[in-house]
């Protein structure tokens, strides 16, 4: 099973868990959790418990207008060794597989539908295997931990700019989307991941160093253990995943 949290960012507590006992106890330590150092909002300690799915985790994020999605970017997501789930870096550019595109995008109309959303941003979190897509959750919102910035350098998309059109009920349209032979990254960094050195295929646009939210004791790979990111361009979809990917 996995066991998350229904109000917490960051993947803070969210867990697979092989037994009963082991669910018990993510729980139990949900329970004694207060107040999120990121958003100062207090803390339900409310839980999904969920089947565990395995494959490739995935986002899109959309703009709906009219119900339907007219623009999406696809971002894969690279997590830190099981049990945990943290996020330790992304990558955009890929496209949506041709077999899986009208499921999911019919799915995603579907939860827009759902929650009464005609206009607006969205950001969908899903496994994908070359054989079958399963959404895992959807945000009324552009995504965090810099993914809008991956996406507008990739693809020219500002999923803020769409979202604040949105808010403010005007009309919105994207710009032309232009094929390219390049992809964008973002690795995470943290005391605990190795140091290595990027291929030559990988650019570092961008590096920022922060240490002041590690956390002393906090779980390996966690939003609370980053010590900064680089933002990366590739020339090779092969070396800039497997850069952002190495723990």
């Amino acid at each position: 099973m996995i066991v998350k949290p229904v109000d917490m960012a960051m993947s803070l507590f969210v867990r697979k868990c092989d037994s009963r006992a082991e669910v018990e106890e993510t729980l139990a330590k949900m329970s004694a959790f207060k107040t999120s150092r990121l958003t100062n909002y207090a803390f339900s300690a409310g839980a999904l418990v969920e089947e565990f799915v395995a494959g490739p985790e995935f986002s899109l994020e959309c703009v709906v207008q009219g119900g339907q999605v007219v623009a999406h970017a696809l971002t894969q997501k690279y997590l830190s060794p099981l049990p945990a789930c943290y996020e330790i870096g992304h990558v955009s550019g890929s496209d949506l597989p041709a077999q899986h595109e009208p499921e999911l995008l019919e799915a995603i109309e579907r939860i827009a539908s759902g929650w009464g959303m005609a206009q607006g941003v969205m950001h969908v979190e899903f496994k994908m295997t070359h054989d079958r897509v399963s959404v895992i959750e959807a945000a009324a919102r552009p995504a965090g931990d810099h993914v809008p910035e991956l996406v507008e350098l990739q693809h020219g998309l500002s999923l803020e700019d769409a979202y604040l059109h949105a808010r403010a009920g005007l009309d919105w349209k994207a710009a032309p989307r232009e094929p390219r032979d390049v992809w964008h990254g973002i690795r995470f960094a943290f005391d605990e991941r190795s140091a290595v050195t990027p291929p030559d295929s990988v650019e570092v646009l961008h590096v920022h160093d922060d240490t002041s939210g590690v956390v002393a004791g906090a779980e390996p790979f966690s939003v609370n253990r980053r010590t900064g990111f680089s933002m990366l361009r590739g020339e090779s979809l092969t070396d800039l995943e497997t850069y952002v990917r190495t723990p």
